[in-house]
């Protein structure tokens, strides 16, 4: 019989919980660890809408990379997500931070996808991984993440030859001078404030702010099918999941 606690156990091998970051609030999130687990849903998040899919395909575990539970709560109120989740009797863990890190990870997946393989971790920021590309055009390596990551992107006005980019998925634009000071031409994250764009373009670097679900939901068929080929006798479903941002175009 797979238990909650051995889905908990098996992330913890790739993805430590250990090294998730201070601020994070990766583990078990609700139910019962010793609960049976024949069926699990993976998800960048939770949320009433991934419940309900939960509940309509009769999961007993989701696997969400978002926290459902981050901040302190001071209530736990009907139809919040927290309430309904406790109330399904289903159980709900998280890996966030030390997933995003781990060796095949968020970040590393992210790298992957968009067709790289030669990166190294950062000296610097655990958070950041660095990869040598065959040169690009800033244009060229624009176009190549909104077409891998089928997404409109930001991006500031720096356009020179790209043979050294810096990733961090997410809300990972923190990694911006980091990334700089080990060299980098590029920076690829999820999102960025406003200011960051002109510190990129004065430090000569091109940013590129992605999306924080595309770059961090391409996760969810990687972390299932590692879950499948350990747990062969359960069923692992990805979530339908949508990204909650919209984009207008004129």
């Amino acid at each position: 019989m797979v238990k909650v606690s051995d889905i908990y156990a098996f992330i913890d091998s790739f993805a430590p919980y250990d090294s998730q970051a201070d601020f994070d609030n990766s583990g078990y999130m609700i139910g019962d660890k010793n609960a049976e687990v024949k069926r699990i849903l993976v998800s960048l998040d939770l949320t009433l809408e991934v419940l309900e899919e939960a509940k309509k395909k009769k999961v007993d575990l989701i696997v969400s990379h978002h926290p459902v539970i981050f901040q302190p709560l001071h209530s736990v109120m009907s139809d919040t997500v927290v309430f309904e989740t406790v109330k399904s009797g289903i159980s709900a863990i998280s890996a966030h931070t030390n997933l995003d890190i781990a060796e095949n990870g968020v970040n590393a997946t992210l790298i992957k996808t968009l067709g790289f393989d030669n990166f190294r971790n950062s000296e610097s920021d655990p958070f950041l991984k660095i990869a040598d590309i065959k040169p690009l055009s800033g244009d060229e390596l624009i176009k190549l993440v909104s077409e891998k990551l089928g997404a409109p992107v930001q991006y500031n006005s720096v356009k020179k030859t790209v043979k050294s980019v810096g990733f961090c998925s997410g809300a990972g634009s923190f990694c911006l001078y980091s990334s700089v000071k080990e060299g980098a031409d590029a920076f690829i994250t999820g999102e960025a404030k406003y200011n960051m764009f002109s510190d990129a373009d004065e430090m000569g670097v091109l940013l590129i702010a992605a999306g924080h679900y595309e770059t961090e939901n391409i996760i969810v068929p990687v972390l299932a099918e590692t879950l499948r080929k350990e747990f062969s006798e359960i069923e692992i479903i990805e979530s339908e999941e949508k990204n909650p941002v919209n984009y207008y175009h004129i």
